[in-house]
Formats: C-alpha cells, sequence, structure tokens
C-alpha cells in the first residue's frame, strides 16, 4: 500500500556571533524581535539562558505563522503581532512605521534574505543572529529505493530545507522521478519552494 513519505531535518544550535553576544547582551536597544520559526524561538530562549539575558517587558514580538507563535506563548512571550497570512512578506505589509526603529532578527543560517533588505530598505536596522543551521537527514537505502519505485503516494515538506535536503540526495536522472510524486507542504513559502524546485503537483496544507 503507497503511503507518505515525510523529508526529515534535524537542527543543529550555532555559536553566537559578536554581533549576536552584543544584541543579547542589551536587548533593550531594540524595538521588535522578529520571530519566523519555532526553532527560531527554541534557540533564542536558550541563548538567552546561556547570556543571562531577558526579553524587555515592553517589547514589541512580531511572529510569522501558528507554529511559531504557539512557541513563543509557551514560554509566556506576549506576541504584538501576527500577519493574517503566515508568511513574511504579509508581515511586513502589516508592520508600520519601521525608519528607525531597531529590529533584533533570531534565524537560520540559511533563511532567505528577502525580508531582510526589505525591511533595511524602510528604513530600519536589523540585527541578524544566526542561532542554528538546517541539515538534512540522510535517506537511507530502503527509503531511495521505495520513492524511486512509486512505493510512496506523496512526499510531506515542513520547510523549505527539507526539500533541497531530500532532492541533494538524487542524481539529476533520479530527481526527474522524485519530481513527478505529489507533495503536500506546511506553508505558503514551502509550496512556492516545492514549485519553484519542480514538483508538479504541490498542495499547501495550511490553505
Amino acid at each position: 500500500m503507497s503511503k507518505t513519505f515525510e523529508a526529515k531535518v534535524k537542527t543543529k544550535p550555532l555559536p553566537l556571533n559578536t554581533a549576536g553576544k552584543k544584541a543579547l547582551a542589551d536587548t533593550d536597544a531594540f524595538d521588535w524581535i522578529l520571530f519566523t520559526s519555532q526553532n527560531a524561538v527554541r534557540y533564542f530562549i536558550q541563548k538567552l539562558r546561556d547570556e543571562k539575558s531577558h526579553i524587555p517587558k515592553d517589547m514589541k514580538i512580531a511572529a510569522v505563522g501558528p507554529a511559531t507563535a504557539l512557541a513563543l506563548k509557551k514560554h509566556k512571550i506576549r506576541i504584538t503581532k501576527i500577519p493574517k497570512k503566515s508568511t513574511s512578506e504579509d508581515l511586513l505589509l502589516e508592520l508600520q512605521y519601521l525608519r528607525g526603529k531597531c529590529v533584533l532578527f533570531p534565524r537560520s543560517d540559511i533563511a532567505p534574505h528577502g525580508l531582510i533588505s526589505r525591511m533595511r530598505k524602510r528604513g530600519a536596522k536589523v540585527t541578524v543572529i544566526p542561532l542554528y543551521t538546517t541539515v538534512p537527514v540522510l535517506l537511507s537505502s530502503p527509503e531511495k529505493a521505495g520513492l524511486l519505485s512509486g512505493k510512496y503516494a506523496d512526499i510531506y515538506f515542513k520547510s523549505p530545507s527539507g526539500i533541497r535536503g531530500l532532492l541533494e540526495q538524487f542524481t539529476a536522472t533520479q530527481k526527474k522521478q522524485i519530481l513527478s510524486i505529489p507533495v503536500n507542504a506546511i506553508g505558503p513559502m514551502t509550496s512556492k519552494k516545492a514549485r519553484e524546485a519542480g514538483f508538479r503537483r504541490v498542495r499547501d496544507l495550511s490553505l
């Protein structure tokens, strides 16, 4: 019987760079903290504890997506802004008066830079802290064979890094077979990246 294959990834923490250490030592210097993933929340909270720092009570917090918002709520962090649609583009549209504001952006080291450049164009002073990196979980021989033989009815992606990590494990000829498998993706960004990678049948489960 055909079944769903989940493309798994794992995260690894990164040491704080100089800018990160300086930012966490003076969190009061920022107007906003922006979170676009639950992993960013998890690693940021851990770094705060390691550095014996804190989030100021009057800090404005922005979160993209329900999973990110839930991660913040679990730590009893009050959220100021959640966009109606779970994309960084929609968050930027809803954020007002960024000119001159200091924004702290903890994130993955491989996350897209588009949001950063757009905030800076609007006059924001953005400090980026790479907190973690994402790497694929290597496929076993039976998993690779199953994907190539039609064993799986569809592929489930939670993030764009999962798409890249999966496809990197196949030859160019094998990729053509993989790209014919239907995809279920979480969130518009993951769905978009799946289509850009060449998957022809993509369903966004968040819609």
